[in-house]
């Protein structure tokens, strides 16, 4: 396929486009096999799906940054893909720039804050954090258990660990607080009258 006139730095990068030529980068893969990788690897700081994949993949294929080709496995239809020496030079500059301010969105944490209007919801939000946090640590450190992991891939997982850890300690002192008295009564909001 030959590659877009426009150099690799000029691709408008999407969400997925780090993820995608960064697996793409440790080997040959489908559509599939990437969201499985991603899943096994990335979900925890970058998730991503299907429905965001399949067109970056296009995407990428059109600006060069990626090769495309049939692969058929087992009787069904299998497309391979493969970064480019353009995507590695993409990815390269990507990996010099300095990162994203770290942008937290957290929809427990969202309710936690509002739930001043029904304070009776926030243990169920912390609950379901502490528990998505717990089960996430659980699955990174088996992932890390199997070996597989080396190098910065391992780097990066260690670091998943102890962060769902701390957030996962940190949903307990805060339900306790909560049980003991110890945060005092939510901030009662304001009723429709006063704001007016």
């Amino acid at each position: 396929m030959a590659e877009s006139e426009s150099t690799p730095r000029e691709y408008e990068a999407g969400p997925t486009t780090p993820v995608v030529l960064g697996i793409l980068s440790w080997s040959d893969n489908s559509g599939y096999e990437i969201k499985r990788i991603a899943d096994e690897s990335a979900r925890f700081i970058w998730a991503v799906s299907y429905g965001q994949i399949y067109p970056e993949l296009k995407r990428l294929a059109a600006a060069g940054l990626v090769e495309s080709h049939e692969d058929p496995s087992g009787g069904r239809r299998r497309v391979v893909h493969t970064i480019t020496a353009a995507g590695r030079d993409w990815l390269e500059g990507w990996l010099a720039e300095t990162p994203d301010v770290f942008e937290m969105r957290d929809d427990a944490i969202l309710r936690l804050l509002f739930s001043g209007l029904a304070p009776q919801t926030a243990p169920n939000a912390l609950v379901a954090k502490r528990e998505s946090h717990l089960a996430a640590k659980r699955q990174l450190e088996s992932m890390e258990a199997s070996g597989k992991p080396s190098g910065m891939a391992l780097v990066a997982l260690r670091c998943g660990v102890r962060m769902h850890g701390s957030m996962a300690d940190w949903c307990d002192e805060t339900i306790a607080a909560l049980e003991s008295g110890e945060l005092g009564p939510h901030i009662t909001p304001r009723t429709s009258e006063e704001a007016a």
